[in-house]
C-alpha cells in the first residue's frame, strides 16, 4: 500500500498580514482624527489610494478599505467642516465679550 500526501500550498507573503499601506492608513487616519492633524489625514488618504491602486487581486478585504475610508471621511469632516464652524463661533463670542467690556 502506497501513501500519498497532499502538499499544503503556502499563503503568499502579501496575503498573510494584510496590506501594510492599509494598516498605515488606518493608524494615520485614527491618529489624525484623534489629534486633529491635517497632515496625518492626508497621508492616510494617499496611503489608502495607493493601496487600492496597487491591489493585485480583487479578493482583497473590502471591510478594511471601507473602515479606512470611513475614518478618513470623518477626519476630513472634523477638520475642514466642523472645526472651522466651532472656531468661528468662539471668535464671535470673544469679539462680543470685548465689545461689552
Amino acid at each position: 500500500m502506497k501513501y500519498t500526501y497532499d502538499q499544503v500550498k503556502g499563503v503568499a507573503q502579501e496575503e498573510q498580514g494584510g496590506d501594510m499601506q492599509q494598516i498605515f492608513s488606518f493608524l494615520l487616519a485614527f491618529a489624525g482624527t484623534w489629534m486633529k492633524q491635517k497632515v496625518f489625514i492626508w497621508m492616510a488618504f494617499f496611503f489608502l489610494m495607493s493601496s487600492c491602486a496597487t491591489m493585485k487581486t480583487r479578493s482583497a478585504n473590502y471591510m478594511q478599505i471601507i473602515l479606512n475610508f470611513g475614518i478618513i471621511v470623518m477626519g476630513f469632516l472634523s477638520l475642514y467642516v466642523w472645526q472651522p464652524k466651532h472656531e468661528m463661533l468662539l471668535q464671535q463670542q470673544r469679539e462680543q465679550a470685548v465689545l461689552q467690556n
